[in-house]
């Protein structure tokens, strides 16, 4: 990326050397970064000077001194961090993205830059991303953020098909885009065109998305005390609350207190037509809530769960590590669950 970024910006934005003659009257060699966005400002004050250039070398027709503080009132010093914030405003800060998001973006790319700004790229479906508009980005555009996190960075972002989440440094999530079911938690299910507080004290966010049914997943919501909460679609009791009614504001489902303290610290979910969820806790047990049918809960039969229930410890050598999840696979929707133990041993259950 940065090599590509570099070759970019080499043939658009070039720091360009200058001769002007000093207060001591002789000729220095004056380096102006990023001379092709400053060319205007540099013309306004060649001419309300009365710049004259000779040989090409700049002074003042009233033999004015002509320093780098004259040019444009801004010193070398800060005309290069001007010029550092337009590279920062154009180069990729590589920060985690939700890896325990099952998520497929359609045809488009969401990014955060250097400099803290959101960029996007590519379809804009249902005027998702521009602004009550319906037009496809054809070239990278800027969304704009809430006026009250301008002083925080964002330390996360999930571009789950039709919606985008990203989570600040403080905790707050927020969210924009399709919410059919309710999985902002909101409380409705209206289209978001900016993005909008959903959720406090957050540490991670957990979306089913594969981009063709985008319109109504689910989502998990992993807070700073280590307990789970719900959202959206729960028509196969994958929310973990006891029911299969969608929920429209977040809902706890897995609460640390009940259970001696033992914090979650991953959530995983599958979507669409086998949803299902688990959550691994900080003492490596495993909890499991959804679409049974395949046995991909590992729970020794094939019975919907409604509720989060405990797979017993005895079936593992050791601590549940991590989980993996699959279930869409060529326009086919299965459920396959492997585990991986803190003793180096993978398990397997499920569609096979």
């Amino acid at each position: 990326i940065a090599n590509t970024q570099e070759l970019f910006f080499f043939f658009f934005l070039k720091d360009v050397t200058i001769k002007m003659l000093n207060e001591a009257g002789e000729v220095e060699d004056v380096l102006v970064p990023n001379y092709k966005k400053m060319n205007d400002m540099f013309i306004t004050w060649k001419n309300s000077l009365n710049v004259k250039n000779t040989d090409g070398t700049l002074f003042s027709e009233d033999d004015t001194p002509l320093n780098v503080e004259l040019f444009g009132g801004l010193t070398i010093g800060e005309y290069r961090d001007m010029f550092q914030s337009y590279i920062d405003d154009n180069r990729v800060k590589l920060i985690p993205i939700g890896t325990t998001t099952n998520m497929q973006p359609y045809h488009s790319i969401a990014f955060v830059t250097r400099s803290n700004k959101i960029k996007f790229v590519g379809f804009n479906n249902g005027a998702v991303y521009n602004y009550y508009g319906t037009v496809n980005a054809g070239c990278t555009i800027e969304l704009s953020q809430p006026f009250e996190k301008k002083d925080n960075k964002i330390v996360k972002i999930w571009h789950c098909g039709f919606h985008i989440v990203i989570l600040y440094d403080d905790g707050s999530l927020y969210g924009r885009g399709y919410q059919a079911l309710g999985h902002f938690g909101i409380g409705n299910t209206a289209i978001v065109y900016r993005f909008v507080l959903i959720a406090t004290d957050v540490v991670d966010y957990i979306s089913a998305s594969h981009g063709d049914n985008d319109e109504a997943p689910s989502a998990k919501i992993l807070k700073t005390d280590g307990s789970v909460w719900a959202s959206g679609d729960n028509g196969h009791g994958e929310c973990g609350v006891g029911t299969t009614t969608n929920l429209y504001t977040w809902t706890k489902c897995y609460d640390p207190v009940v259970y001696g303290g033992d914090k979650a610290v991953q959530v995983y979910i599958e979507g669409d037509d086998v949803a299902y969820s688990m959550i691994v806790t900080e003492n490596g047990k495993l909890w499991v809530a959804g679409y049974n049918g395949y046995g991909q809960l590992g729970v020794g039969d094939v019975v919907q769960r409604n509720s989060f229930v405990n797979v017993s410890p005895s079936i593992f050598d050791s601590a549940v590590k991590k989980i993996a999840l699959g279930g869409y696979t060529d326009a086919h929707y299965g459920g396959t669950t492997l585990v991986l133990t803190t003793n180096g041993r993978v398990y397997s259950t499920g569609f096979n």
